[in-house]
């Protein structure tokens, strides 16, 4: 148990935005707090005075209270579910930031639109999904973003970005030279299931059932489900003849299936949706039920999510991370998040990626079918059957003009 101090710094996370719920917890524990003292004036966009950021000096812990969008306009129910998984599991509690060592207390549920105390800092969840995030991020000193993606501002104004770069954070290692956290803090179980146990042991054992679970998130623009659909027909024969039976769960808003698996209708692969608007619901069915999370994001055909679009993290991603689901990745996300993962992964070739590329990977299918292997087959015939090595070799954060934080 953490003993607090008699000087608690007081800080508010205003989430303007009715989604991006499963940053919340994340932000709390990893948002770099550090003072600016830059000014810029109200009539121009000119730096006056620039001075070196610094960590409150005084806070004895933390304690953070959340102010969130009271209208629903894009999940119902999942903000109510979240309320109840903060009321039931975060507020009242304590926990010491990874980024700082500083403890925080979960405080209270409250209003942006009539605060009751004064903080030292209010972080914006949403600020560039809602309009005015760059009057947002001038209203003063104590005024924090957290970015999601590429934003032109940051690109065509120089003085600006000196400015704002202290008061903003991405959620991709893609901006590791500015500041980044991974949102891996997401609901755990209270206690792990026998299926949760089995896959998550240290060497990987033998999955002791002859289902295999794969989950995706079936509604991400562009992922690449027809690969998938045709990695799964090409398996199909050999899992139906003492195979093992391969159900993939979509998880997703809507009902309808993609018709990449319309044609999976053999009893060796089952394809369900997956619909839970609640929050908390939604992360234990997924450590409930899944052996392995495929994000279906590559370089190719999901531009956002790297360097060559808008450069934004895929809630796809934190899932894998932040539940440390073993996971089939493209090599062109197995780059980008490789040293932070921490289960095992089976990599493959980038979908549509030219034949002549020196990739070292085998394409979807051969991967899926070299990981559906060694998850049903026992270790001592492991040999030739190998996860990658999923060392951890870097923190999930990076605030280079950040003093005095863990590394």
């Amino acid at each position: 148990e953490f003993q607090l101090g008699n000087e608690p710094c007081y800080f508010a996370i205003e989430n303007k935005a009715d989604y991006h719920y499963e940053i919340l917890e994340s932000i709390a524990l990893r948002y770099p707090l550090i003072e600016d003292t830059q000014t810029m004036p109200a009539s121009s966009q000119q730096v006056v005075s620039q001075a070196t950021p610094h960590v409150h000096p005084h806070c004895s812990h933390y304690v953070v209270d959340y102010a969130l969008n009271p209208h629903h306009s894009f999940a119902e129910g999942e903000r109510l579910g979240w309320e109840r998984y903060f009321r039931q599991e975060l507020q009242g509690t304590v926990r010491k930031r990874p980024v700082d060592g500083i403890p925080v207390q979960f405080g209270e549920l409250t209003s942006y639109y009539n605060y009751t105390r004064k903080y030292q800092f209010y972080i914006g969840a949403s600020c560039d999904s809602v309009n005015g995030y760059q009057r947002l991020l001038l209203r003063g000193h104590d005024m924090r973003c957290v970015l999601h993606g590429d934003l032109p501002l940051f690109r065509n104004n120089v003085e600006l970005t000196r400015v704002l770069q202290h008061r903003s954070c991405w959620l991709n290692p893609l901006y590791r030279d500015s500041c980044f956290f991974l949102p891996i803090d997401l609901p755990k179980l209270p206690t792990q299931s026998a299926k949760e146990n089995t896959h998550r042991q240290q060497n990987h054992d033998t999955i002791n059932n002859t289902t295999i679970t794969l989950c995706a998130n079936g509604a991400q623009h562009g992922q690449h489900h027809e690969v998938l659909g045709r990695a799964l027909a090409r398996i199909m024969t050999t899992s139906s003849h003492g195979g093992p039976s391969i159900r993939l769960l979509l998880f997703q808003r809507k009902s309808d299936v993609h018709p990449a698996y319309q044609e999976l209708k053999s009893a060796a692969i089952h394809v369900q949706v997956i619909q839970e608007s609640d929050f908390a619901m939604f992360h234990q069915r997924l450590q409930q039920s899944c052996d392995v999370f495929l994000p279906l994001l590559d370089r190719n055909s999901t531009p956002q999510y790297f360097d060559n679009g808008l450069k934004k993290l895929s809630g796809s991603v934190s899932l894998v991370l932040g539940h440390a689901f073993p996971s089939l990745l493209s090599e062109s996300l197995y780059n980008l998040y490789g040293p932070y993962l921490t289960a095992p992964t089976y990599v493959y070739r980038d979908p549509h990626s030219p034949l002549s590329s020196s990739s070292l990977y085998p394409p979807l299918h051969l991967a899926l079918s070299h990981m559906i292997q060694s998850l049903t087959t026992s270790n001592a015939d492991q040999e030739a059957i190998q996860w990658t090595n999923t060392t951890t070799s870097l923190p999930p954060f990076a605030c280079p003009q950040c003093p005095n934080l863990t590394s």
